[in-house]
């Protein structure tokens, strides 16, 4: 269940900020709907990206395999853009700063 989206990772990056805070777990249902013609057999997936578990076009359901997800935001993928434009990115960030200063 790979998915293209606008090509900014706003999708991925929203999905890792809510396992951050501990909203949404490994077992939370992810769907998308598209329409019949975005269908492809295959998309290269990164580490960043977030599979999706449920595809629903307005002909059919898509139930697709289970694949890793990320745990939590990847630092290392984090632009400084983004955390310039995104506050709660720059708010884990710090706490995430503290957490390991204390460990």
């Amino acid at each position: 269940g790979g998915r293209i989206g606008k090509g900014h990772g706003y999708s991925d990056i929203e999905y890792a900020i809510l396992r951050e805070v501990g909203v949404i777990s490994d077992e939370t249902p992810l769907a998308t709907t598209v329409h019949d013609l975005q269908v492809v057999p295959y998309i290269p997936i990164q580490e960043n990206d977030v599979p999706i578990d449920i595809i629903v076009t307005p002909t059919r359901v898509i139930r697709c395999p289970k694949r890793p997800r990320p745990k939590g935001v990847i630092w290392s993928m984090v632009s400084g853009e983004m955390l310039k434009s995104i506050s709660i990115l720059r708010d884990l960030k710090k706490v995430n700063r503290k957490s390991h200063e204390k460990n």
